[in-house]
């Protein structure tokens, strides 16, 4: 499953990814992370008063955190700081404010394509092993070159 969180949700999967188990987080395919605010300037609202600083981690999965230039929440050096932390890719979107319905990005294409980016590549057919594990089949065929016979004979019973 792939994961968009924006805001405060950016800091709520940072909670739940860092405390998650292995078989949870095996499930999260990729996260992208978009404008996570600083907590640090938003304490004095009591709407966001219990909301802790998000915990580091790492992990294999691929995350995408993404920052504006004239956030009114975060400042973009804060954001490349908690990418640190949460051990994510760095993406400058520009001037686009809270990046949200505010900054008139509509559809926003970008942020389409940076989720599209963290989707696993589809499994080609090929990979099953159903499709190719059969007797006679390669690599269970057993090829005989009578050039190596002798050496072939002195590893078989």
């Amino acid at each position: 499953m792939l994961i968009a969180a924006h805001s405060l949700g950016c800091h709520a999967f940072a909670h739940w990814f860092a405390h998650a188990s292995g078989v949870a987080r095996a499930n999260v395919a990729g996260a992208l992370l978009v404008a996570p605010p600083d907590l640090g300037d938003l304490r004095r609202d009591s709407r966001v008063a219990g909301f802790t600083d998000a915990p580091a981690f790492t992990a294999p999965t691929p995350i995408i955190v993404v920052a504006s230039d004239n956030d009114p929440y975060a400042k973009t050096s804060h954001v490349w700081r908690l990418s640190r932390q949460w051990d994510a890719r760095f993406v400058n979107a520009g001037p686009f404010g809270h990046i949200n319905a505010d900054s008139g990005i509509g559809d926003w294409p970008y942020g389409q394509y940076l989720l599209a980016s963290l989707q696993p590549a589809p499994v080609p057919d090929l990979a099953d092993e159903r499709l190719w594990v059969r007797a006679g089949d390669w690599p269970n065929r057993v090829r005989r070159d009578p050039r190596f016979e002798h050496r072939e004979s002195a590893f078989r019973p």
